[in-house]
């Protein structure tokens, strides 16, 4: 196992403590090396306030880097993220486009959250929203 598995490791042991400052700062550590899942963690004590005050723009732009590495649970976070533009202007096609991503991976939550918000969106935007994702 790698430094920067084993750094990765170590903060989840620190989050499940309830460690949440040794927690944020070795995510932050794994973050910075590129480590995508430890993005996607940071992201995530950004958006819930774990060891560090809540950002939303924060855990957007983590999110966006794990999601490049196909980090499922950072595709559904990206949805979430557009639907209700906390971090980022809302968007609906990107919303549906992110939550389908995660769904296609086996999320079912995410493809619950697409299915509703299909249904609340134009036909021109679910049409952007699927050539898009044929681009994929």
């Amino acid at each position: 196992m790698s430094n920067v598995e084993n750094r990765f490791n170590a903060a989840v042991a620190a989050l499940e403590k309830g460690d949440a400052d040794t927690a944020f700062t070795l995510f932050s550590l794994v973050a910075k090396e590129g480590y995508p899942l430890g993005q996607h963690y940071l992201g995530w004590c950004y958006e819930q306030g774990v060891g560090v005050e809540k950002d939303d723009k924060a855990a957007f732009d983590l999110w966006i880097h794990s999601a490049k590495a196909e980090i499922t649970e950072s595709h559904h976070a990206l949805g979430s993220m557009y639907e209700n533009g906390r971090g980022t202007e809302k968007d609906v096609v990107r919303a549906y486009y992110w939550y389908v991503r995660a769904a296609v991976a086996g999320e079912e939550e995410a493809r619950l959250c697409a299915e509703k918000l299909k249904s609340t969106m134009s036909p021109q935007d679910i049409a952007e929203a699927e050539s898009r994702l044929n681009e994929v």
